[in-house]
Formats: structure tokens, C-alpha cells, sequence
């Protein structure tokens, strides 16, 4: 049936049906749409009182009790008809103040107790039976069970019983077998002594026993008042949506979000609050007890562990100290010359360069023993070509000892155009190393061979950093990288190290050649000389370039550096950083 609702935005009366539940409806008067409670059909449950505001209609009125008709075919009742001249086979109406009147006695009538007469009640004129109403086979039954005895069956006295709104008939009837109970008895035995002196009292000499309060325990198990600002859910009435809203709100009226009709808020409800664990220093525990230990007498062959460990360190401290101390003063030379020449331990090293000094040594001493001008021209043309690819070889040699690697694999023998990349890296690194002290000494007139000798010793002390800043940009036009530039203080000793040893080799070398070039073993010789010394040269500045690398960029982890290792690229050194996991700032980045 139809359903009165209010709008939420005028208060008008909306009649709404069945079919809108649950849907938005329109206001006759404002037009506000609000959506029509989920269920507008009268409930059918009884004792729902959930929908009691939708129903309009009269409650019905209950439906009449009636007792259930009583067959005569058990036998006659032994307590007579029942009052008012009715049989047991009427079938009697009810009403629910009838109910209430007969069953209930009156509130104010106060409780007595009367004396039933031996003849059983009032008007029956019945004598009482033996068997308190109780037939012969229940009594047989109960008697098996050892729950009757003889008095019980035997004994006609009466016991008193109370007098209810209506006479029940039967009642005082079966209690009237009922066996006497003296109460004197209780009565002398609760007057008597209370300091335990009686025989009969078998709990006197005890003390009286103290019952714990439970008024604690309860009063932690009550219910405690909600938080202000804890939320707890509710229903709007209107359209039955969930809303939440805060225990500081109850009483104040919140906005529903989908029918947007004001509800008042109801109280929160009581929390029942959480019954904390105690702990272990509040209660009860076991404290943890050193255990007893005797004194026993001390063993002399046994010592104290701290005695031995501070023993052991002291013995420790003086085997490492001069050591340490001479290794930072005197520097190891066996260490210094495994760093210089240990490219020599793999045999590809050794290999090319005796392959490449014989070429070159073979015809220059042809030349110099037949003493023909032709020739000393041809053995010129082929030095050059002689010297790029020394270049090339020595190119692969610092990218192995950069990367860290046991052995040089990456030979540029066979690839001929990355001889004159690399060659046009060392050119224009020597150029730019070698133009700006010559063009000095020119315009100041400088003798030539203080000409010479100052652009050579400008030469040794710029063509590491140019070419490793070459290196570094990846362009032949850009001589300067600020990681190169701020590895000279960060390490220095690396750099230090790598002049040192240049200044050691090349000294030595042209020296060499100064005294042992007039013949034609000592020009052979000189050649293998300067062919290692280019060698151990780029391997030098390959140390310096992991140095750098390490400084700048820091270790990594070791896994990393014996899986990884790059190739290398375009006949330039790889990253040293293949090792350590991060880009040598001194060796050409891979893009």
C-alpha cells in the first residue's frame, strides 16, 4: 500500500508505493529528488518493529487463546469439578486480562499461609488419598528409584501452603501427604552455642573464611563511555543508508549523503573496554638468580682468557708496527718494478713485442751497414708507419691493465683503421703539448736545444693528463676533464709515481742510446729498448686511469668485479670502471 513520506528539503507529504522502493522520487512541491526507503511493504513478521513507523493502519487485535478440550476417557479427575460448574470436556475463551487475573495474584493481597484440613479442600468432602494422587505404577516407579520411602506413603499430616489469587484444586490435595517436618529442630540447633562446642557441628574449631570481593574484576569487565572523537555507524531513517559520525556529536543532527535529510544523532554505545595483560614487572615472576658457585682453589696451568687475548694482541702489535712503519718510509722496489714490467708476465705482451722490434730492427740495421741514403729514406717511411702501430699495440695494453685484466686479448694487429684513430689521439695530445713551449721559445729566441729540451720536458709533464682528459670527453678538441683534473690531489701519489717511473725509463733509454747507437748491435738493441718502453709507458698511465677511477668513483663489490668486464670498443681502452662497476673517469665512457 501507499507509504506518507516527508521531504527532506520542504517537509511536504509524499506519497510513495510499493514500486518506488528503493529509488529516487520527486517532490510534488520543490521538485527535490531523495531516494524512497529500501522496503515500503508492511512487514509480516510479528514482534518487527523495525517498519512499525511506515504502517499506518490499526494494530489487529490479538487472536483469542483457548485451552485445549480435556478427554474424560482417562478417567474421572480426582479433585472434583472445576469451579464455576464446568466440566472438564468445556472448552473455555480467555482474554488476556483473564489470563492475567487468574494466573497472578493481586498485588495487593498480601501472602498466607493456611492450614489444610485432613479432609482435603474446602466443599471437595473427599478424604485424602494415600497415593498423593499418584498411580499405583508411578509410585511403584519411584519407589525402585529409592526417591519415596514408607513415611512419605504412610504419613496423613498436613504441611502448610500458600493461598494463590485462585483455588487450585489437587494442590492441596497431594500436599497434604506430605510428611511434618519439625522446625524445632532447626531452631535448637541454630540457638545453640556458635563457639563450635557442639557435637554435631563438625566446622567450629575453623577459622572464618575470608571471600575475595569480586567488585574489582567486575568494574574492569564494565562497560566504559566511547572516545569523542571515535566513530561509531549508524542508519538514517529515511533511506536507510550507513553513516558515521563521532561520539562528540550525539545529539546534534548530521546530513545524509544520499537522501541529504538531517538526522539526529543517537547516543553512542558503551565500549567494553580491553582487559590489559599485566606486565612481568607488575606481577608475579621469576627473578633470573646467578647460580651459587663455591670458591674453589685456582688452577695454576690455567689462565684467564682476557690475560691470553690481551697477550696475543700485544705480541700482535709488535710484529705489525716496525713493518708498517718501514713499509710507509722505505717504498718496495720489488713491489715498484711487478707494477712497471709485469706486463711482461703474459706472453701475447712478449710475443708482439718482438715481432713488431724485429721489423723495424731488421731493416734499420740493413740500412746503417750498407750506408745507402735510399735506404735510410725507406726505413724512415716505414718507422712511421712502423710507430702507429706500436701505438695501436700499446693502446690495447693500457685498456688490459686499466680493466684489470690478466692478459691482453683485444690486439689491434688486424684492424687497421683504428691504428690512425688512436694515432691521431697521441698526435694531437703531443701536438697540444709540444706547440705552445715551442712557439714561446721561438719568439724569445732560445737557443735549440734548450728549444728542444723544454719541449720535451713540457711534452712529459702534459701528455698524460691531455690524453687521459681526451680520453675521458671522448673528443680529440677537448684536453681538459674536471676528473682528471681533481684526481691530482686526490691522487696524487699515483700521479707522483707515474712521473717517477716515465723519468726512470726514458732517462734510461736515451741514455742508452747515447752511448750504444754507433754500431750496429747497439742500434738493434736500442730499437727493443724503445719498443718496451712505449709498452711500459701506456701501461703506466693504464694504472694511473684505474687509480683515478678508484678515487673518484669509489670501490665496488668484488662478485661484480670478477663477472663483469666490457669490451672494449671502436679500438679504444674500455672502462676501467668494468672491473670496479663504475666509469674510470680517465678512460673513454661507453654510450
Amino acid at each position: 500500500m501507499p507509504q506518507s513520506l516527508h521531504c527532506p528539503q520542504c517537509n511536504a507529504n509524499v506519497t510513495v508505493g510499493p514500486q518506488h522502493s528503493g529509488q529516487r522520487v520527486a517532490c510534488p512541491r520543490c521538485g527535490k529528488q531523495f531516494v524512497a526507503p529500501g522496503s515500503l511493504a508492511p512487514s509480516t513478521r510479528a514482534g518487527d518493529d523495525e517498519d512499525d513507523w511506515l504502517t499506518l493502519d490499526d494494530p489487529k487485535p490479538p487472536a483469542p487463546l483457548t485451552s485445549p478440550s480435556r478427554s474424560s476417557a482417562s478417567g474421572p479427575s480426582p479433585s472434583g469439578p472445576i469451579d464455576g460448574g464446568a466440566t472438564s470436556d468445556d472448552v473455555h475463551t480467555l482474554s488476556d486480562d483473564d489470563l492475567l487475573d487468574d494466573d497472578l495474584p493481586d498485588d495487593d493481597a498480601p501472602l498466607t499461609l493456611q492450614p489444610v484440613s485432613p479432609g482435603g479442600p474446602s466443599g471437595s468432602g473427599k478424604p485424602p488419598t494415600s497415593n498423593a494422587g499418584f498411580s499405583e505404577g508411578d509410585l511403584a516407579a519411584l519407589g525402585s528409584l529409592g526417591m519415596l520411602d514408607d513415611d512419605f506413603l504412610q504419613s496423613t499430616d498436613t504441611v502448610p501452603s500458600p493461598t494463590l489469587g485462585t483455588n487450585l484444586p489437587g494442590i492441596n490435595e497431594a500436599s497434604s501427604n506430605f510428611p511434618s517436618f519439625d522446625t524445632s529442630q532447626i531452631d535448637g540447633s541454630a540457638s545453640g552455642s556458635g563457639d563450635g562446642s557442639s557435637d554435631d557441628d563438625l566446622f567450629g574449631d575453623l577459622p572464618p573464611v575470608q571471600v575475595p570481593s569480586t567488585a574489582g574484576n567486575n568494574a574492569g569487565s564494565a562497560a566504559v563511555a566511547m572516545d569523542p572523537n571515535q566513530e561509531f555507524r549508524l542508519k538514517c531513517p529515511i533511506c536507510g543508508s550507513l553513516m558515521y559520525a563521532k561520539a562528540r556529536q550525539a545529539g546534534k543532527q548530521i546530513k545524509c549523503g544520499d537522501c541529504h535529510s538531517l538526522v539526529k544523532v543517537p547516543q553512542p554505545p558503551k565500549v567494553k573496554p580491553v582487559q590489559s595483560v599485566p606486565s612481568p614487572d607488575e606481577g608475579y615472576s621469576f627473578a633470573l638468580q646467578a647460580p651459587a658457585t663455591e670458591n674453589k682453589p685456582t688452577d695454576p696451568y690455567q689462565k684467564n682468557a682476557n690475560e691470553l687475548l690481551a697477550q696475543a694482541a700485544a705480541e700482535r702489535d709488535k710484529e705489525t708496527k716496525p713493518k708498517q712503519s718501514l713499509d710507509m718510509d722505505v717504498p718496495s722496489v720489488g713491489r715498484w718494478l711487478a707494477g712497471v714490467f709485469g706486463i711482461f708476465k703474459d706472453s701475447g705482451v712478449i710475443l708482439h713485442w718482438i715481432i713488431l722490434s724485429s721489423l723495424l730492427a731488421g731493416p734499420a740495421a740493413f740500412a746503417y751497414a750498407q750506408e745507402s741514403t735510399p735506404l735510410y729514406l725507406g726505413v724512415m717511411i716505414w718507422s712511421v708507419l712502423f710507430g702507429v702501430l706500436v701505438i695501436s699495440c700499446g693502446f690495447a695494453i693500457m685498456q688490459a691493465v686499466a680493466n684489470q685484466l690478466e692478459s691482453v686479448t683485444d690486439w689491434p694487429t688486424m684492424d687497421p683503421p683504428a691504428w690512425f684513430e688512436q694515432l691521431m689521439v697521441v698526435v694531437m695530445a703531443t701536438a697540444m703539448a709540444a706547440a705552445p713551449p715551442f712557439v714561446v721559445c721561438k719568439l724569445f729566441g732560445a737557443p735549440p736545444m734548450i728549444s728542444l729540451g723544454f719541449t720535451m720536458f713540457c711534452v712529459y709533464i702534459a701528455f698524460p693528463f691531455l690524453i687521459l682528459s681526451m680520453l675521458d670527453m671522448q673528443s680529440i678538441f677537448t684536453p681538459f676533464s674536471p676528473e682528471v683534473a681533481r684526481s691530482a690531489t686526490q691522487c696524487s701519489e699515483a700521479w707522483g709515481g707515474l712521473y717517477f717511473s716515465s723519468a726512470m725509463l726514458f732517462g734510461g733509454v736515451f741514455f742508452f742510446a747515447l752511448f750504444a747507437a754507433t754500431s750496429t748491435g747497439g742500434l738493434v738493441a736500442t730499437i727493443f729498448l724503445g719498443v718496451a718502453a712505449i709498452f711500459v709507458y701506456f701501461s703506466m698511465i693504464g694504472r694511473l686511469a684505474y687509480a683515478i677511477g678508484q678515487a673518484v668513483n669509489g670501490p665496488t663489490d668484488s662478485s661484480y668485479d670478477r663477472d663483469e668486464k666490457l669490451p672494449p670498443q671502436n679500438g679504444q681502452p674500455a672502462n676501467s670502471g668494468a672491473k670496479t662497476g663504475t666509469s674510470t673517469d680517465a678512460t673513454p665512457k661507453q654510450r
